[in-house]
């Protein structure tokens, strides 16, 4: 079966793509894995997995999202152990807040420069 990586999105990625980040130039969004990967000007910076929205974090600025009650991603791993890895929940209120929310994903992309 042959997959086309500039697919049409769909659902809630489509709406992260063009009403939650789609004043923000240089946001693409493309399939990975179980969901997408959230890139500005090809650094990857959040991904989507089952309709939540996460933000890469280092330790500078994991501070701002454990503040806002915000919980890691994880996974269990088919040996049986949690997996915690290093995107953060984006926190609802930040999205109401287009200066705020700006502020959060320079904040990631800055992560995601230093990788």
């Amino acid at each position: 079966m042959w997959y086309s990586w500039d697919m049409k999105l769909t659902g809630f990625a489509q709406y992260v793509q063009e009403e939650l980040l789609g004043d923000i130039s240089g946001i693409t969004i493309r399939r990975m894995f179980s969901g997408y990967g959230v890139y500005k000007d090809g650094v990857v910076f959040g991904m989507i997995i089952d309709d939540v929205l996460y933000f890469k974090v280092d330790d500078e600025i994991k501070s701002f999202f454990e503040n806002a009650q915000s919980k890691p991603f994880t996974y269990t791993h088919k040996s049986g152990k949690t997996v915690t890895m290093p995107y953060w929940e984006l926190p609802p209120d930040v999205t109401e807040d287009k200066d705020e929310l700006h502020k959060w994903v320079e904040r990631s992309v800055s992560v995601g420069r230093k990788k």
